[in-house]
């Protein structure tokens, strides 16, 4: 889906393109976990199944009748790698992925980011939370504030860093937030740390996730390797970090002391 929208963009709305896919993906999680819990219990979770079946069936037809003019949009001249041989395709890949200014992306900033971010959101704010006694509604409801944030803030945001082809501010500033919003208890307790948490980080991920992978994308080697295939191993590889984020965010939690971890 991301190439797709590789394809259909350019420098002028590329950001714009990937935040609005990332806010659709939200919208969908975040209604597909309410409706699919409140079918469940009316209709049972073997129907459930059958339903979601439905629904990707439906997709495909959808993507079959309406997106067939974007699926055939000419590729850019730096793109048409179908004369390239498998060797030359192997020396470009390992020039990506060696590039300076790629793997400092990727361990300096995209790793640690997805590492903190699904770590922290999904994994160490919900044992908190429940040890501090909240319900399980309420630790849904401000485990939505991400959802609301990558749907309604991050397109808003989008058309301004459209605006500059330079996206290393918008990424340091992303780096900034985030880790502020790390040092909340050093300020804020309890169930208020953990909100101002969220919602920093969740400010950064609007702020950085399109920005860097704008940024990898906007690299000559990324160029030269061709737009789709770059974007498939930075993004293949930036999703270390969400396998990374729960193992060792675990040790966090496995001190005891989750408050001076974090």
């Amino acid at each position: 889906y991301m190439g797709f929208v590789y394809s259909n963009t350019d420098d002028r709305n590329r950001t714009m393109g990937f935040a609005t896919m990332s806010a659709g993906l939200y919208a969908g999680c975040i209604c597909g976990a309410a409706v699919g819990g409140m079918l469940a219990e009316r209709i049972g979770f073997q129907n459930v199944f059958f339903l979601a079946a439905f629904f990707v069936a439906t997709s495909l037809v959808y993507a079959s009748l309406f997106l067939r003019q974007g699926s055939r949009k000419p590729v850019s001249a730096d793109e048409h790698n179908e004369d390239r041989t498998l060797l030359e395709n192997l020396k470009l890949i390992f020039k990506f992925l060696t590039n300076r200014n790629i793997i400092s992306l990727l361990m300096l900033l995209s790793i640690p980011s997805t590492i903190t971010f699904i770590g922290v959101l999904y994994y160490v704010s919900p044992i908190y939370l429940d040890r501090m006694g909240s319900s399980q509604a309420n630790i849904a409801r401000i485990l939505m504030i991400n959802g609301v944030f990558m749907i309604y803030v991050a397109p808003m945001l989008s058309p301004l860093m459209d605006r500059y082809r330079g996206k290393r501010g918008f990424i340091i500033a992303s780096g900034i937030i985030g880790s502020s919003g790390l040092l909340s208890f050093l300020v804020f307790n309890g169930m208020v740390a953990i909100i101002v948490m969220i919602l920093m980080l969740s400010l950064s991920m609007a702020l950085g996730d399109s920005s860097r992978t704008v940024y990898a994308l906007q690299q000559r080697i990324a160029k030269d390797l061709g737009g789709g295939q770059a974007m498939s191993l930075y993004r293949t590889i930036d999703r270390i970090g969400w396998v990374l984020g729960p193992m060792l965010m675990g040790v966090v939690i496995a001190s005891g002391q989750i408050e001076k971890g974090l």
